[in-house]
């Protein structure tokens, strides 16, 4: 029987190195706690489908170790992803000045969320997009923000920062 490929114009990855791999992804998707489980094996799988299809031998690399450190990178952005996305759930409205989130009031999380429209109406629309973008339900990355915004990474930096220095003023003012 012939052995399959996983389609490369450079080269071509067989199913038999692609089964020797599997136990290098699980270990990958172990280490990452903070990551479910399946999410991480799925992730860490799906990586290593995609490391096969750009991997170059010419490189001087072997298809484990580059796949190895695909699938390490592509794990540890979820990892610090899903990380960011605990610490910013209600960043704007649970300072450490104020009471913790939970144990404020419905009608106060709602006047909190009104003040933080209210202070995101009076930014500049490329800075309010790159905060929406970067802290909203999608948490994109800087590169997605340049690119939206037609911008480079730097200038989406400068973006942010300045855009929370200016939102944190208007809602202490407030």
């Amino acid at each position: 029987m012939a052995k399959e490929a996983v389609r490369n114009p450079r080269v071509h990855i067989t199913e038999e190195e692609m089964l020797a791999c599997l136990p290098m992804v699980e270990y990958e998707a172990s280490r990452f706690k903070t990551l479910e489980a399946q999410d991480a094996k799925q992730e860490a799988a799906l990586r290593m489908v995609e490391a096969a299809l750009v991997f170059d031998p010419n490189q001087g690399a072997a298809f484990k170790t580059f796949a190895q450190r695909c699938i390490h990178r592509r794990l540890l952005m979820l990892a610090g992803k899903t990380q960011r996305q605990r610490n910013n759930r209600h960043f704007f409205l649970a300072g450490a000045e104020t009471e913790p989130l939970a144990a404020r009031s419905e009608s106060e999380i709602e006047r909190e969320y009104k003040r933080l429209d209210a202070a995101m109406a009076q930014l500049m629309p490329d800075v309010r997009q790159a905060l929406e973008m970067r802290f909203g339900d999608v948490e994109a990355t800087y590169p997605e923000i340049a690119a939206a915004l037609g911008v480079c990474r730097t200038t989406v930096f400068a973006l942010l920062a300045a855009g929370l220095a200016r939102l944190k003023t208007l809602m202490e003012e407030k």
